[in-house]
């Protein structure tokens, strides 16, 4: 029987009858955190982009005439980014934790409406077994949506209800997720009549945080989601990531054209395939499952069927 060792788990071997045979010397500790100049540049590259397109889409701000205007792009920069390090920190941690290599998050500037295309870490070690996989899996998400509510809370607060015009012609609206109707609510009370909320540059990244953690929580491939679902069973891992990624044509074809582009991605770059961990035989215990089972609330409270729409 192949040994599929790594530096991760090198103190783990199988015996000549394929028996494994654990613990035979100390998990190697995970090296101490060296800061690589890619990470540097692309981190400061995402909050100059991100300062920018709060400056400039999210408060219309004039910065040829005034520089100094990109100021007002600040608040939201702060937020996005603290946001998708959450997430990402929240996997790297974790993979620490369980003495995984792991790369520290690379930030993803782009010059466009959210300043970002989100941040990605590497992960360089084979899963011990299930429960690792799974702790892993769920880490950013849950640390990414722990950051978005507060963020959200804020940014909502400094939102106002403004009156709906009567040409609503080439406006932009954003779907709202149930969690995030819960805290406009919450924080807003119920709109007026003929009002909609007109959402500060902060709760848009909040909005933004929420969309994120949907979209990696979809139980497919290599997604956070699937990373999930596989922990919970390898047997029909392949079979619920197929089905879910059928599920966004329709979606993409009614609501969103956005979720095709999505399920293409899916299928040629994720795919539906995930590698076995070193000891996949070793189940799930209690506790992880009711971790697992409010990841599915929180993927069920953020997504947004329709994230994008003109009227």
């Amino acid at each position: 029987m192949k040994n599929p060792l790594n530096q991760y788990n090198s103190h783990y071997r199988y015996d000549p009858e394929g028996d494994i045979i654990v613990d035979l010397g100390e998990e190697k500790k995970p090296k101490k955190i060296r800061i690589k100049k890619i990470n540097v540049f692309l981190f400061l590259g995402t909050i100059i982009t991100t300062v920018g397109a709060g400056a400039i889409y999210l408060e219309n701000k004039d910065i040829i005439s005034n520089p100094l205007n990109l100021i007002y792009g600040v608040p939201y920069s702060l937020a996005i980014l603290f946001i998708l390090g959450a997430h990402e920190m929240g996997h790297y941690m974790m993979c620490r934790k369980h003495g995984i290599p792991a790369t520290l998050p690379f930030f993803i500037p782009a010059p466009f409406l959210f300043g970002t295309m989100g941040a990605v870490i590497k992960i360089k070690g084979i899963m011990k077994n299930r429960k690792v996989l799974f702790d892993v899996g769920t880490a950013g998400p849950i640390a990414g949506i722990l950051a978005t509510i507060p963020v959200l809370i804020v940014g909502i607060y400094l939102s106002d209800f403004q009156l709906i015009p009567e040409d609503k012609s080439g406006y932009l609206y954003f779907g709202e997720p149930l969690l995030f109707k819960f805290l406009v609510f919450l924080v807003k009370g119920t709109a007026p009549a003929n009002h909609s909320l007109n959402i500060s540059s902060i709760a848009l990244a909040g909005w933004a945080g929420l969309f994120v953690t949907a979209m990696n929580l979809i139980p497919v491939g290599q997604l956070d989601g699937g990373h999930i679902i596989y922990s919970f069973s390898p047997k029909n891992h392949r079979m619920i990531s197929k089905l879910f990624t059928l599920i966004l044509i329709p979606l993409g074809l009614i609501f969103w054209h956005g979720w095709i582009m999505w399920a293409l991605l899916l299928i040629f770059f994720v795919r539906f395939n995930h590698p076995n961990t070193t000891f996949d035989h070793v189940p799930l215990d209690g506790k992880r499952k009711i971790i697992g089972i409010i990841t599915l609330i929180i993927f069920i409270l953020t997504f947004i069927y329709q994230p994008f729409y003109f009227e």
